[in-house]
């Protein structure tokens, strides 16, 4: 007989899922579940290289430095190492900027942590891809 584990199923659907509520809490701006799916040690580098700490990326949403107007994954890859998982992919995102509508397309890649029964993210790297037809 083994134990039962209460830890969630390590599969590349619990990554997924687990970013899906990160992205509807960023265009929701809800700063608590945004404060839960991001670790503390959190890097985050925007497709224009700017970088933020957990700190200074949760400051902007609260600031509304840029509010996103919606999200979404393609070619998304989920590779796990015990309790560390690599998520890439391509991200489309809408949002507006000092009421300037834009958007990205963006090769993503994040590096998410198993702490306490949840996945958090550690790290994201967003590399901003050209316009099609170009």
């Amino acid at each position: 007989m083994h134990p039962t584990s209460s830890l969630p199923a390590v599969d590349g659907a619990a990554i997924e899922a687990a970013d899906d509520a990160r992205m509807r809490a960023l265009v929701e701006a809800d700063l608590a579940a945004l404060e839960r799916a991001h670790a503390d040690e959190l890097v985050y580098v925007h497709g224009n290289a700017f970088v933020d700490s957990k700190k200074t990326y949760l400051q902007g949403v609260r600031a509304g430095r840029a509010r996103l107007l919606g999200i979404r994954r393609e070619d998304t890859r989920v590779r796990l190492f015990g309790d560390v998982a690599l998520l890439d992919g391509v991200s489309h995102a809408r949002f507006e900027i000092k009421g300037q509508a834009r958007e990205a397309r963006s090769r993503v890649m994040s590096t998410w942590v198993l702490r306490d029964g949840r996945w958090q993210m550690a790290h994201y790297h967003a590399t901003s891809l050209p316009a099609p037809g170009t």
